[in-house]
């Protein structure tokens, strides 16, 4: 496939995925409308007002969870749409529990956010994590720990917007919240939470340029790292999947392998079938094998990740770019420049449709590439690749953002890096599940 090709397959998965969604939209929400006024109206007819409270209260509190699981199900054997249609309905069932307090209805807009987060669809993906935030106001019970992992997701899709203003006030904000909450008498209940949360935010603050910052937070998830053999299976491979990234983003290659390794055992422990853990668990490695040398290995990861990600997204999504751009750099350093060059251009072209062309990520791709480009002579190619390379902020995309507020904590800040994004929203998923 040649660049104007993947360019125009592009275009046509983007339309792709929004004619699913504007065909699941309604298919949906008339199904979640149903699940919950027939069998209301059926209660009323039969049984009587008591009966009717009864099944309002299970259609509150106890349906969202297994519509939940139904959207997981679908989505991980490739029923995309079933799954985005099931995802509607449980947004709607949702909505309606909170009109009786429920705090368990947000499970499926969580999830919807997170598949458009993993497509690339950014400002759907904002939509449904400001209306997971807004529910907070109204339904009660909801622990801090949980809100502030809403929060995490608020933020990374205003980073992959390119809001990146917003980003960094909301990351500044995390990071007081988890502050105090490090400081309280709930600090070691709430650990999951705190690793889970200081990693997304250390890993914006450090990609943007707040090194500074980024280093104590860091830090602090360091010393917070091991679990042993305790906790939730279910919610711990996802903690650990999140650290894999953070030591990637860091450059503790070693760290990072260690950490994907506990991710996959507690995965086999609960039995997990997530592909969404499966791909980014196998991305961190592929990184950290392609920075330690192991070519092979990692272009084996880098195959893994993808074919668990195509198994519900398309070839074009968000979360293919970083597979794309390692299997390229496995073959730029095998000298097969022209599949390398294949390889990378995917990479960046996901990036410029999904994310723009400002992007943080898009250094070490360009870098790459413009490389590729200079191995096959292609050097008017490879000046624009390095002129837009050299047009990338460097340090402090949110240029508007005075002055830094600083972050106290009670541990070493020797480490100067910082994690990177990872997979909160299963976190609060296990939470509304399991709590």
């Amino acid at each position: 496939m040649n660049e104007k090709e993947f360019d125009r397959l592009l275009k046509q998965d983007i339309n792709r995925e929004k004619l699913n969604t504007e065909i699941a939209a309604p298919v949906g929400i008339v199904l979640g409308v149903v699940l919950v006024i027939w069998p209301l109206l059926a209660c009323f007819h039969a049984g009587g007002l008591g009966t009717a409270v009864g099944v309002v209260l299970l259609i509150a509190y106890v349906l969202p969870v297994y519509i939940s699981k139904a959207q997981t199900f679908t989505r991980d054997h490739g029923l995309v749409f079933l799954s985005e249609c099931i995802g509607f309905a449980g947004t709607a069932i949702g909505c309606f529990g909170l009109f009786v307090l429920s705090p368990v209805g947000m499970a499926s807009p969580i999830l919807l956010g997170q598949l458009y987060a993993d497509q690339g669809r950014w400002s759907l993906a904002d939509k449904f994590s400001k209306l997971v935030k807004m529910s907070e106001k109204v339904a009660p019970f909801v622990p801090s720990s949980v809100k502030m992992s809403t929060s995490a997701i608020v933020m990374k899709t205003a980073f992959h917007s390119g809001r990146y203003d917003e980003a960094v006030k909301l990351a500044r904000q995390l990071a007081k919240e988890a502050n105090d909450l490090y400081e309280s008498e709930d600090s070691e209940q709430n650990r999951e939470t705190l690793i889970v949360v200081q990693s997304v935010v250390a890993g914006y603050l450090k990609i943007l340029g707040y090194n500074e910052e980024a280093a104590p937070l860091w830090a602090r998830v360091k010393s917070l790292d091991d679990f042993g053999t305790g906790g939730r299976n279910n919610s711990l491979a996802y903690v650990y999947d999140i650290l894999a990234f953070a030591a990637d983003y860091v450059g503790d290659w070693q760290s990072c392998l260690i950490y994907s390794d506990r991710a996959l055992e507690r995965s086999s422990a609960a039995r997990l079938s997530s592909k969404v853990l499966a791909g980014e668990t196998a991305a961190a490695r592929a990184q950290a094998l392609l920075a330690l040398r192991r070519f092979d290995e990692a272009e084996a990861e880098a195959k893994k990740s993808y074919n668990a990600w195509r198994t519900f997204l398309f070839e074009t999504a968000f979360q293919l770019s970083p597979v794309y751009y390692v299997m390229g750099c496995v073959e730029l350093e095998r000298g097969n420049y022209e599949t390398a060059s294949g390889h990378l251009f995917k990479a960046i072209s996901i990036r410029h449709f999904r994310n723009g062309k400002n992007h943080p990520e898009l250094s070490k791709m360009l870098k790459a590439y413009a490389q590729c480009l200079r191995k096959l002579a292609r050097d008017n190619e490879a000046v624009q690749v390095e002129n837009e390379l050299n047009s990338l902020p460097t340090t402090g995309y949110a240029i508007t953002i005075s002055s830094p507020a600083s972050i106290e904590t009670k541990v070493s800040t020797n480490d100067t890096s910082a994690a990177a994004p990872g997979a909160a929203e299963q976190a609060i998923i296990d939470s509304i599940d399991l709590k």
